[in-house]
């Protein structure tokens, strides 16, 4: 493998194209694969009554934002209404929420989002949930996947579904809290770390026992003993949702189970717990892991493997393909395993960032005549040596435009050429 490590990042990753076969480049990267907006919910007990919660995350960049001088602006509103299983109507919560940002980059980034929640106070029974998202802006209605609540028998479980909360406390005003991490009800598959909370009716509890399981294999299993008892609910803080508590809900043991999220990969998880060691004969709680921002070259594992041709011999692609279609996504992991700077992580942060150049060239350099981005020699260059720290554009005598890449640390310059005015640059010059 040929690829330039950079000593500014410390982290090696070089890229290659995917060729889209029958694909339209356009449809491609217009098509999101990713929901309008996440959402899951929570509930908390109170003598006589339920606090039901739909807790909502949506990227900035599923909004119109307006400008205003130097502030950028998005409203939108949350419509809840609630029936019973008969589609007879219980009620209805509709809240108008406003998202500012003063940065132009951001209101187009799925990185930044907007966290809330919307809460119920409802009795024993089914429910189901019709959400929908008006976009102000836009005068668009988003409706969102209904839900289905079945809080009739909540006073009959032993523990409550577990919370994923991001693995650090935050500070939020003067106090520090667990973020709701607000996937779906899953695990983000990412560098980062996650915890889970496990709510127990039984506050005299010191330990209990959990098993995990993901795609059938044990990640965990023993006792957890690290807890803390708190009537626990979700809070809204600067536009974020945190775990707090409230003095109005019944108080639990709070049981904090860490350092596992880091050996989960991609597919189904199921939680058992108990208050002993008979976990087997206990019904789990299902949850998923999912890479939600997973490089768009890296959803075909036959293709992603295709474009290692780029870093790699030919006759290693060749045999990697040799394989049944249905190992390709194994074998792709394999071969990246050699080169993951965190062995003790099965996210490999070299293959993302790999896969993420790839996007890019294939994004941003394709030309007038469709030739695919990646395919061209700026590609190349930003699939082997990343994003340059300078670039130079300027017209030759001949009223040619040409482009000059400049790398340090160490120094490399690139020089192409638009020769037929298409947008595709040969590499004309380079000095490595």
């Amino acid at each position: 493998m040929h690829f330039y490590i950079s000593d500014m990042t410390k982290k090696t990753y070089l890229y290659v194209i995917l060729i889209f076969t029958f694909l339209d480049l356009g449809k491609t990267f217009s098509q999101n694969h990713q929901a309008f907006a996440y959402y899951e919910t929570h509930f908390n007990c109170a003598d006589s009554s339920i606090d039901y919660f739909y807790l909502y995350r949506i990227p900035y960049n599923r909004f119109v934002f307006t400008r205003d001088r130097n502030k950028y602006s998005a409203n939108f509103r949350i419509s809840i209404e609630i029936t019973d299983t008969l589609a007879n109507h219980i009620t209805r919560q509709i809240e108008d929420k406003e998202i500012l940002s003063e940065n132009y980059d951001e209101t187009n980034s799925s990185n930044n989002y907007f966290q809330g929640e919307v809460k119920f106070n409802l009795t024993a029974g089914k429910y189901i949930l019709h959400p929908i998202i008006t976009d102000i802006n836009s005068n668009r209605d988003i409706k969102l996947p209904t839900v289905r609540a079945d809080l009739s028998k909540i006073n009959q479980q032993s523990f409550y579904d577990p919370y994923i909360v991001n693995h650090d406390l935050i500070k939020c005003g003067d106090k520090s809290f667990y973020q709701i991490t607000n996937f779906n009800n899953s695990i983000p598959f990412s560098e980062n770390q996650f915890n889970l909370i496990i709510p127990t009716r039984d506050t005299s509890l010191n330990q209990i026992y959990v098993k995990l399981l993901n795609n059938k294999d044990t990640v965990f299993s023993g006792a957890v003993n690290e807890s803390f008892t708190s009537a626990i609910s979700p809070k809204e803080c600067e536009d974020k949702i945190f775990l707090g508590s409230s003095n109005k809900i019944l108080s639990t043991k709070n049981f904090i189970l860490k350092n596992f999220s880091h050996k989960l990969i991609e597919g189904n998880l199921r939680i058992y717990i108990s208050k002993n060691k008979n976990l087997n004969e206990i019904a789990p709680f299902i949850k998923d892991v999912i890479w939600f921002n997973k490089p768009i070259t890296l959803r075909e594992s036959k293709e992603a493997i295709k474009l290692l041709k780029y870093i790699d011999k030919e006759s290693v692609v060749d045999s990697l393909l040799k394989f049944k279609t249905k190992d390709y996504p194994k074998v792709l992991l394999n071969y990246w395993k050699k080169y993951d700077p965190d062995t003790s992580s099965e996210f490999n942060p070299l293959m993302n960032e790999y896969y993420l150049r790839c996007d890019y060239a294939l994004k941003n350099f394709s030309t007038l005549s469709g030739k695919n981005g990646a395919e061209t020699d700026r590609g190349e260059i930003y699939i082997r040596f990343g994003m340059p720290k300078n670039i130079e554009r300027a017209s030759n005598k001949y009223g040619k435009v040409v482009e000059k890449w400049i790398y340090d640390n160490p120094y490399r310059v690139f020089e192409f050429i638009d020769q037929n005015g298409t947008g595709d640059y040969k590499l004309r010059k380079q000095n490595e």
